[in-house]
């Protein structure tokens, strides 16, 4: 199973996005895990149904009001669950169809004053905890 991870700015430019869907392919990868995407909803679900139609995905957009963070995988290859979401990161279990090995992925994209941060602290503290099962 391969994971990537990729910081990618701007992901609203079409040119970027065929970018990024290349980079996938290539690299054969089963999860993405996307940030600074700066999508806004509705070119979200472009990309997705137009680019990346069999792949499945979850992102931050709700609660951040752009999607900081996307988390895309390949549903014939993995099961990827939210765990818990925040505006600076993602929790999420993936699972490999192929042999069954499971972890925990965190992609976190952090606000850029310390301030702003505080609240992540906590969000990666509860993920541990949610995780670690001492919830």
């Amino acid at each position: 199973m391969l994971l990537i991870s990729w910081n990618v700015g701007g992901l609203n430019s079409p040119l970027k996005q065929h970018e990024m869907v290349n980079l996938m392919k290539k690299s054969k990868c089963d999860v993405c895990g996307l940030l600074e995407t700066k999508l806004v909803s509705s070119k979200l679900q472009f990309m997705h149904k137009f680019r990346l139609k069999h792949w499945r995905f979850f992102s931050n957009v709700e609660i951040a009001g752009t999607a900081r963070i996307v988390v895309l995988w390949n549903p014939s290859s993995v099961i990827v669950d939210l765990i818990n979401s925040s505006p600076q990161a993602l929790h999420n279990s993936v699972r490999s169809l192929e042999n069954q090995h499971a972890f925990v992925a965190t992609f976190v994209y952090g606000y850029n004053t310390v301030i702003a941060r505080r609240s992540l602290c906590d969000h990666l503290r509860y993920g541990l905890q949610h995780v670690l099962g001492l919830y």
